[in-house]
């Protein structure tokens, strides 16, 4: 029961980490040292007594955060706001490229069909009836 609680009480705390992976095992290591230690002293340790000596999930997360190097830190931010605009950039790459799919093929469809022969032919295709107009080289339409 006592270890069930603490797995809760560790992933509760490992959320308000805002830190790298390395940096929240590290961190997370520390904090079962500290309740080894805890628990050498008190061997009927439960788990309202060992809340109540570290805090709240996300007051202990602020204790361990202030254990973290700020370049570790700054440098965990940098790569995270990097890698939130090249999503941001996928993903407006990925609407401009669909509204330009979406043009493209309405665009043809929609329009009239012009060959080019020794005649010029514009066939105009509206809900399947063809039309067609055909002219000379230098001739009007017929």
């Amino acid at each position: 029961m006592l270890a069930t609680e603490l797995s809760n009480y560790y992933a509760e705390v490992k959320k308000h980490l805002d830190c790298p992976q390395q940096e929240k095992e590290r961190l997370l290591c520390e904090a079962n040292r500290l309740l080894l230690k805890l628990q050498a002293d008190d061997p009927f340790l439960d788990y309202d007594k060992i809340a109540g000596f570290f805090g709240e999930p996300e007051e202990f997360a602020g204790f361990l955060m202030q254990r973290v190097d700020e370049k570790v830190i700054a440098s965990y931010e940098k790569k995270r706001a990097i890698r939130k605009y090249l999503k941001l950039a996928l993903v407006v790459c990925l609407a401009v490229v669909a509204v330009w799919y979406v043009y493209y093929t309405v665009s043809f469809r929609a329009g009239p069909q012009v060959k080019m022969t020794e005649r010029l032919i514009i066939e105009e295709v509206s809900n399947d009836v063809k039309t067609s107009n055909i002219s000379d080289d230098m001739g009007g339409f017929q």
